[in-house]
């Protein structure tokens, strides 16, 4: 599946630091609407989270992608030519 590991943001780099806030909001208003929530409701919530975590790789498009690609769709591009799918993104963001 995915390895994941945590790091921190590089000072003054801003966009690494904007692709997590836009998750972060993403989440905010497409899974957790209510804004607050019981402690009771952390298992549920957790699992909303997961669920809404492999939506957001697996079958939300998203803008700043070539083609309005998935994440994934994107990874799988990017294993059959890395130098083109860079080029492409540069397209994007420039």
């Amino acid at each position: 599946m995915y390895s994941l590991s945590h790091r921190y943001s590089r000072p003054y780099k801003k966009n690494e630091q904007s692709h997590i806030e836009n998750f972060n909001k993403s989440l905010r208003s497409e899974c957790f609407k209510l804004g607050s929530y019981d402690p009771s409701d952390l298992d549920t919530l957790q699992l909303q989270a997961d669920q809404y975590t492999k939506h957001y790789i697996n079958r939300r498009w998203h803008m700043g992608l070539p083609n309005m690609m998935t994440p994934a769709q994107f990874i799988e591009y990017y294993k059959l030519d890395p130098d083109t799918a860079r080029m492409k993104v540069a397209e994007i963001y420039c």
